[in-house]
């Protein structure tokens, strides 16, 4: 069997894809890349999963590809999902500078906004997996995991799907519930990231930073 690759960027729910599509047991866990599990249909999953293109990989490959509109949630499940990750990130980017991890969270959000790899295919054999696959009912999980489990000839079983469905509404709540109040740092974060990216594009630099936090703060 050609396994395929999967390519993905960081907060976009790759390794719960691989989870489903190697037919491991549901889980609901906010950190899916942190707990080992098989993958007799899919290659492992890659560290550099997020750097690699697909004209790098020889065999079939997956691709999650999101659009801007995805931005702000992906940007969340990064930071939210492995502890200590931010301010360990943060200290390395801005290390004396008292909104050091909201500057760490939105030059996230500018690469996400600014790099294009995961908006589309390269590939016309690629098969693309939508990030907003994910955050659709259940009806829509069905219908887009059965696509590509068809696609790769692995057999669907649609209780399976809704297993995962549930275990990921629960370990996922806390994250999605704070999405929706939008009244955090995270959220904050997004705004600042957004609004410089439209003024300033990515060239990063801490004193357009402090202009931008600044104006986004005073129309909060």
């Amino acid at each position: 069997m050609n396994k395929p690759t999967l390519l993905y960027t960081a907060g976009s729910y790759g390794a719960l894809l691989l989870r489903i599509l190697n037919q491991n047991s549901p889980m609901a866990s906010q950190a899916y890349h942190t707990y080992e599990f098989d993958t007799p249909n899919t290659e492992p999953n890659r560290p550099d999963h997020h750097l690699l293109k697909e004209a790098d990989v020889k065999g079939k490959v997956i691709k999650i590809t999101y659009t801007d509109k995805d931005v702000d949630l992906i940007n969340r499940n990064k930071w939210q999902k492995v502890d200590g990750h931010l301010e360990v990130q943060a200290m390395n980017t801005f290390p004396n500078h008292p909104h050091r991890e909201i500057y760490t969270m939105a030059i996230h959000v500018i690469n996400l906004l600014a790099d294009n790899h995961f908006k589309t295919v390269d590939r016309s054999d690629t098969i693309e997996f939508k990030f907003a696959n994910f955050i659709q009912p259940i009806e829509g999980w069905c219908t887009s995991f059965k696509e590509i489990f068809d696609s790769l000839g692995i057999e669907f079983n649609d209780n399976t799907i809704k297993d995962h469905f549930d275990a990921f509404q629960e370990g996922q709540k806390d994250i999605l519930e704070q999405h929706k109040q939008n009244n955090d740092d995270v959220s904050l974060s997004y705004m600042v990231g957004k609004q410089y990216f439209a003024t300033y594009g990515n060239d990063i630099n801490q004193n357009y930073f402090d202009a931008i936090f600044d104006k986004v703060r005073r129309t909060q």
